[in-house]
């Protein structure tokens, strides 16, 4: 990701977006909320510095409390309409460019990650388990896996059929690993290698009506 130096940032276009940027928090405002057409917001501002250089930052949604004196990269992210997180925002009273980022932006550094949510309660909350709502999507995705892995080993027991000097697990893992590097796996089937897929049982066909509740009059047509 190409990182911009803060002295550019005078120079880029208004709604220019900014791929990466490094930078240390010198100073951070208290947030302000407010009501919009979208719903509620939340602003809360900072300095940003970087060799001698200095640029405000406007962070949407995203609480910077705790970032004050720390050195943070940010970085865009791939959206629907290409890169979102942040961008160049022209303030007119002032005449300076500033930067506008959003939730949308990647922090490397002390908080790395996505950026912390400014409904989180606190930074040191301990983290909550990621739930799994899917699971027979993980295991359609486990059985793909498990089937390009397959295939990767019974390639490498040929190479080795052909050359007894090959160490099988490592010729398994190197065929393995470049398989799904090209997401080959996706094009596995999702029940195990070589069997057909288990048919459903075809659906009972429930009468209109119960039998004891049937007269001679609902069966004659």
């Amino acid at each position: 990701m190409r990182l911009v130096e803060l002295s550019d940032v005078a120079g880029l276009s208004d709604g220019e977006i900014v791929p990466a940027v490094k930078a240390v928090v010198k100073a951070v405002f208290p947030p302000r909320t407010g009501q919009g057409k979208h719903g509620e917001w939340r602003v809360q501002n900072a300095i940003l510095t970087q060799n001698g250089t200095e640029v405000r930052a406007s962070f949407w949604g995203i609480d910077v409390s705790d970032l004050k004196g720390k050195e943070v990269c940010l970085q865009s992210q791939a959206g629907k309409r290409g890169l979102e997180g942040i961008k160049v925002k022209l303030n007119d009273q002032k005449g300076e460019n500033e930067l506008s980022i959003t939730d949308k932006v990647r922090f490397d550094g002390p908080n790395a990650g996505t950026a912390p949510s400014s409904s989180k309660a606190s930074a040191s909350a301990s983290p909550q388990p990621i739930v799994a709502t899917d699971v027979d999507g993980v295991r359609k995705r486990a059985m793909q896996l498990a089937n390009l892995y397959l295939l990767a080993h019974r390639a490498a027991r040929w190479v080795k059929d052909e050359n007894p000097e090959v160490d099988l697990p490592a010729a398994t893992a190197t065929l393995f690993i470049a398989l799904n590097k090209g997401s080959l796996e996706n094009a596995m089937p999702t029940h195990p290698l070589d069997q057909a897929p288990a048919k459903a049982a075809p659906a009972k066909k429930e009468p209109l009506f119960a039998e004891e509740d049937l007269t001679e009059d609902d069966v004659k047509w």
